[in-house]
This record gives structure tokens, C-alpha cells and sequence, in this order.
């Protein structure tokens, strides 16, 4: 993956974070305490993208959200860790 591809995924992640959180219905806060954070910044950090969601946080944001957690890991692993990817698919497909 070129860099200009990893910025346009990573760009793409974020939107799409950005989106769910706007839709959902819930305040920054109630997304940021239910993923067990104090102060409502870090969501807007994840939707502008100056900090990545961590890869432990992935799956509860899906939950929060109402996403499917596989889906929302894949398209975190193909913004911030395509190798990676590509190895699990490799054992588990």
C-alpha cells in the first residue's frame, strides 16, 4: 500500500467515525465514558483524526456505534496496520 493510499484510508476511517458519532444520537461524552475516558476531547480527536482510536478501543466504539465489530477492525487495520492485515487474513481465511 502506497502512502498516499494509507492517508486516504486513514482519512476514510475517520470520516466514517465522524459520521457514526454524528448520527448515533449520543453526546461526545456519553461515546468517551462509555469507552471509559473522563473527557469528551479524545472523541473529537478520533473524528479529525490527530489520534488514531486504539486497537483495544476498536471494537467497543463498534458496539457504542452500533457497527459490526469485524467490519469496523478491518477498515482499522487497512488505515493503520495493513501488513498486519494482510498476515491475519493469510492464517484465518
Amino acid at each position: 500500500m502506497s502512502e498516499s493510499e494509507r492517508a486516504a484510508a486513514k482519512q476514510a476511517f475517520c470520516e466514517k467515525v465522524s459520521g457514526l458519532i454524528e448520527r448515533s444520537g449520543m453526546t461526545q461524552i456519553e461515546i468517551a465514558r462509555a469507552l471509559g475516558y473522563e473527557n469528551a476531547n479524545i472523541i473529537t480527536m478520533f473524528k479529525k483524526g490527530s489520534t488514531r482510536v486504539p486497537p483495544e478501543k476498536v471494537v467497543p466504539l463498534a458496539h457504542v456505534l452500533g457497527q459490526h465489530p469485524g467490519t469496523m477492525l478491518r477498515e482499522w487495520f487497512v488505515a493503520y496496520m495493513p501488513e498486519v492485515l494482510s498476515d491475519i487474513e493469510a492464517h484465518l481465511a
